[in-house]
């Protein structure tokens, strides 16, 4: 009997991701499924968050389900991404249409 499961990928920027989290005052613990990490900050609600490493990295079937259940899910894909999140970045240009 052969196992279909494959070991699920780490991102190479998840360290500086989380690191970056924490800086930024938020609460990370890995649960690798559908998601990377649950994030939380005091005072905040718990959100699901979705470690990639390029622009180009899609969500998988499970994480889309997730949104569609309803869960905060958000995609990280830099320490932009984090600051933005924890409010001391400004939104990216193509946020602002």
């Amino acid at each position: 009997m052969t196992l279909l499961r494959h070991a699920a990928r780490e991102d190479a920027n998840r360290a500086e991701i989380v690191a970056a989290l924490k800086a930024c005052g938020w609460i990370c613990r890995r649960i690798k499924w559908p998601c990377d990490l649950l994030i939380t900050k005091p005072g905040r609600h718990m959100l699901m968050a979705e470690i990639k490493a390029t622009p180009k990295s899609k969500l998988t079937k499970a994480q889309k389900d997730a949104i569609t259940d309803g869960f905060s899910v958000v995609v990280l894909r830099s320490v932009a991404d984090v600051l933005r999140l924890s409010g001391v970045a400004p939104p990216p240009p193509e946020a602002v249409r």
